[in-house]
């Protein structure tokens, strides 16, 4: 597929070709859609959301097109690299993949929430709103745009977890990530999602749900974006969905020096850790569900050794515990214990706590309250399951 990448620099670098395109003449005359034909054209396309739910996109369209109360599209640039990258090469496609969101589904806001840190992406972004705005992108449908800078300090959840800590599994209703947000956050419906879903939804209406099928396996269509990060090294890696993590791998060295041993960590702080004897796990939203892993977050992290990997396990527990809201002991209490089990292991008691450690696994699995605590077990888990940390 291999197009995410550079959509933008191939179809709108030209001034004079993206005045053209404006029009209904033009190539991105898709853009003009009805809501009703957007949506439909998602659905056909089998697009599921890159943020790591993997929830059919379309789908999720169509029910907050029929609500009737004030809605908003929302992403985050906050703490993730992936997102960063993809936002600084692809600005226009995400401007216009989240401006297709919000007409599709009635909303009449958009916005762009940015780290402080960020603040170039955050200029960047307004910029390439009004010039699409000059351009006459936006006259078949009025919305209100804007980037907001979150400070540091006011970052609660990223967004993923927010949507994680929903309690009321309704529509797109997740807790405020940021502070001084909750009256946003309780007020509205949001469709949510991160920069690659709304790069995808660019891509299906620019091309068409045939072509986006075209790459992909069956429930899987299109590609996946990876951030690999190698100490100071780091790159973008685009495979095709139904790929294995071996060859994302091997497309990764051709950019960056890889060891040759190492542990991939997937996910971020609810991800997991990968050996290289099961590299030849398929990216797909059931292999890595399966595996204990969010395909959303697209993060690798390579690790030389084992150390290193104990180290991000011992603050993901810490993580974990503070970052959880405590309304359900389950989750507060039972995952700071778990991660205890997992560092303590030894040979000798192997048995005895793998059990121990099971079972209070699947007791925070099945008796948390919200998404969070169902998946913060991962990385402990999978530690636990492959030994990898025993002392």
């Amino acid at each position: 597929m291999e197009n995410a990448l550079w959509l933008n620099e191939r179809e709108l670098t030209s001034v004079e070709k993206i005045s053209l395109d404006a029009t209904n003449d033009g190539i991105m005359s898709d853009f003009n859609y009805p809501g009703n034909n957007i949506i439909s054209e998602v659905v056909e396309a089998g697009l599921r959301s890159r943020d790591g739910r993997g929830d059919p996109v379309g789908r999720y369209m169509q029910a907050l097109s029929e609500y009737e109360g004030e809605k908003s599209i929302t992403t985050g640039i906050v703490n993730s690299r992936l997102d960063e990258m993809l936002a600084l090469q692809n600005p226009y496609s995400l401007i216009l993949g989240m401006y297709l969101s919000a007409k599709a589904t009635f909303a009449k806001e958009v916005i762009l929430f940015v780290s402080k840190e960020n603040q170039f992406i955050a200029q960047m972004l307004n910029i390439r709103i009004r010039q699409l705005e000059k351009m006459g992108y936006f006259k078949s449908y009025s919305v209100d745009f804007s980037v907001d800078i979150v400070p540091r300090e006011h970052i609660i959840y990223s967004q993923d977890l927010s949507l994680l800590t929903n309690y009321r599994e309704n529509l797109s209703q997740a807790r405020s990530p940021y502070n001084g947000a909750a009256e946003l956050w309780d007020n509205k419906k949001h469709f949510i999602s991160n920069v690659e879903t709304f790069l995808n939804i660019s891509l299906v209406i620019r091309n068409g749900s045939e072509w986006f099928r075209s790459s992909g396996i069956k429930h899987n269509y299109g590609s996946k974006i990876f951030y690999v990060n190698n100490e100071d090294e780091e790159c973008l890696i685009e495979v095709d969905m139904g790929s294995t993590l071996r060859e994302m791998m091997k497309k990764a060295s051709e950019k960056i020096y890889l060891p040759d041993q190492y542990v991939l960590h997937i996910g971020g702080e609810l991800g997991c850790y990968i050996p290289q004897t099961q590299l030849d796990l398929e990216i797909d939203y059931e292999s890595f569900r399966d595996a204990g892993l969010l395909l959303g977050a697209g993060a690798v992290e390579i690790l030389p050794d084992e150390e290193n990997a104990k180290e991000i396990l011992e603050k993901a527990i810490q993580t974990s515990h503070e970052k959880s809201c405590g309304r359900c002991s389950v989750c507060r209490e039972g995952t700071k214990r778990l991660g205890e089990l997992v560092l303590k292991q030894s040979n000798e008691r192997q048995t005895q706590n793998l059990e121990k450690i099971y079972y209070l696994g699947n007791s925070i699995r099945n008796s948390a309250l919200c998404g969070y605590g169902k998946i913060a077990i991962n990385m402990i888990m999978t530690a636990a399951k492959k030994n990898s940390f025993s002392s």
